[in-house]
């Protein structure tokens, strides 16, 4: 009787589906909320690699976070007394990295410049975009936009530009001096959906400080003289 009772329990495979069921359905909802973690992730890499993108051919025809750059032309002396000849190669160079937390600081060799001041307002054209009545990331469609129009998230605090020196140009050009203009994304992480919280349970790194890689591009300023973009 025991030994019969055995076999028939061998043989019972009565919840077999329920238990398949559980384990493929666990499976598949993991690789679910994988997927939509991933494209969510690969959706804010994707706006902020555009938004500096827009911020470079923006900060190409805008004036300038460093503030005495607008007024020069090439024709200064350098700090050797060297002037620029118009027409001719212009005679200084200037490395200029500009950000909200720091303002403008770096290295220049044009005799009798006043001052490395940064721009408060050129920033907010870069970020906000060019209507001067508001700080906000909603610009309508013709309007001219900002980097923040693209990807919401960023701020005057995450943007850091650079003005060097780029040999194109001329001394006395009329448009001024053509500077290579290097924009960054600074300080700037992606957000998780369900990832941080399930690591969050288990005591481990908080993946919300995990920083958003790659958010440079440079170009230089005579490039895009002709206008600001618009969407």
């Amino acid at each position: 009787m025991a030994l019969a009772r055995r076999n028939n329990l061998r043989c019972d495979e009565r919840g077999a589906a329920i238990m398949e069921f559980s384990v493929i359905s666990g499976t598949m909802v993991v690789m679910l909320f994988g997927l939509i973690e991933f494209a969510h992730l690969f959706s804010q890499w994707n706006a902020a690699v555009k938004a500096v993108q827009a911020g470079a051919r923006i900060a190409a025809t805008s004036a300038p976070l460093w503030e005495e750059l607008a007024d020069f032309n090439g024709g200064e002396q350098n700090t050797g007394n060297t002037s620029g000849i118009p027409g001719q190669a212009i005679s200084y160079t200037y490395n200029i990295t500009c950000d909200e937390a720091s303002g403008c600081s770096g290295t220049e060799n044009i005799k009798g410049n006043t001052g490395i001041t940064y721009d408060a307002a050129a920033m907010d054209v870069l970020v906000f975009g060019r209507d001067p009545n508001t700080k906000s990331c909603q610009d309508g469609p013709g309007q001219y936009f900002g980097m923040c129009d693209i990807f919401k998230r960023i701020g005057t605090e995450n943007v850091r530009v650079t003005y060097q020196h780029s040999g194109a140009g001329y001394a006395t050009r009329p448009g001024g001096l053509v500077p290579t203009i290097k924009v960054e994304i600074i300080n700037l992480t992606f957000q998780f959906i369900f990832l941080d919280d399930i690591m969050g349970l288990f005591n481990q790194q908080d993946l919300n400080q995990v920083p958003i890689p790659g958010l440079l591009t440079t170009m230089i300023a005579e490039d895009m003289r002709a206008g600001a973009p618009t969407f």
